[in-house]
């Protein structure tokens, strides 16, 4: 399965850092939206530190920081890599076409 490799709280539009969870072609039969997100299009699937005591770690996904450094979030962050792709699987269309199609403020 996926490997991780760095901590935070976060919703949807919040900058965080966190552990980026590296996911493999094997990985596609589980999670395949959350792999193809990873490998085709370079987003970073992060394993935070959850504000809330009851829960350890939360999942969510972020844009790849070319300083890979602190970034933004574009999901909200799940307690379970299963509820990030699910998510995921129901929001794909939204997901891509905010990042491909996003104009930027000069």
């Amino acid at each position: 399965m996926a490997t991780m490799s760095g901590e935070g709280a976060a919703n949807s539009g919040d900058v965080i850092s966190g552990s980026e969870i590296r996911f493999l072609s094997k990985d596609e039969e589980t999670y395949p939206q959350l792999t193809r997100l990873s490998l085709d299009f370079d987003f970073r699937i992060l394993t935070i530190a959850s504000s809330d005591s009851a829960i350890k770690k939360q999942y969510l996904i972020t844009y790849r920081d070319s300083r890979d450094v602190h970034t933004t979030a574009i999901t909200p962050a799940f307690e379970s890599l299963p509820d990030l792709e699910e998510y995921t699987n129901d929001n794909i269309i939204e997901i891509l076409h905010d990042t491909l199609f996003a104009t930027t403020e000069d």
